[in-house]
């Protein structure tokens, strides 16, 4: 039986190196096959205001990051190259909290 760990390894790596459309086709799918009232309210109230926000301020994915983006990446990366992240139990802790607040 797989752990909730290896369940969320291989959803991050299955959504990885895909085409927009192969994307696109997988999260409907995702979607689809959810029947927790709840977790579609979730993602309504997550992702809904996120998309409409972007879509006023014209904010196209396919654009170049701004600078100030690119160097929120780059410490990123240092930071990850320098150890100072979280296992992915921890996040995993983390995250669970998020919506019991």
């Amino acid at each position: 039986m797989r752990s909730q760990k290896d369940n969320y390894v291989n959803l991050v790596k299955g959504f990885t190196m895909k085409s927009k459309a192969q994307l696109k086709e997988e999260l409907h799918k995702l979607i689809d096959g959810i029947e927790d009232e709840d977790i579609l309210n979730t993602l309504n109230d997550d992702l809904v205001p996120y998309l409409i926000y972007n879509k006023a301020k014209g904010v196209d994915n396919e654009e170049e990051m701004s600078e100030e983006e690119a160097s929120e990446l780059n410490q990123a990366i240092k930071e990850a190259d320098a150890g100072e992240v979280i296992s992915l139990d921890e996040f995993l802790k983390e995250i669970g909290t998020w919506r019991t607040k």
